[in-house]
């Protein structure tokens, strides 16, 4: 589950503590749309209870553009928790600050 999320990254809470890898599949849909954020990210933090942060590192174009207007009607600064996209574990991986 997302338990934050800005124009550069996000914090994660995971089932269990994410394994150490460094590159993630990304894919999780925007609050109150139907647009999808689809690309790979730099867990760049991470806790013993599943908490990590993400950095992205490569979107999609459209994906870069829905988080561009996404923010800009809700102000860069709102908190939202959003639900993955992916069924599994999504590697264990959709982030949040620390």
């Amino acid at each position: 589950m997302v338990l934050d999320l800005n124009q550069d990254g996000l914090a994660l809470q995971a089932p269990e503590p994410l394994p150490p890898v460094q590159q993630v599949p990304l894919r999780f849909v925007l609050p109150g749309t139907d647009h999808m954020v689809e690309g790979t990210g730099e867990i760049v933090w991470a806790d013993d209870g599943g908490r990590a942060g993400v950095l992205f590192s490569r979107l999609t174009s459209a994906s870069r553009r829905f988080l561009k207007q996404w923010f800009s009607k809700r102000g860069a600064k709102t908190k939202t928790v959003v639900r993955s996209a992916r069924n599994e574990k999504v590697r264990r991986a959709t982030t949040g600050s620390h």
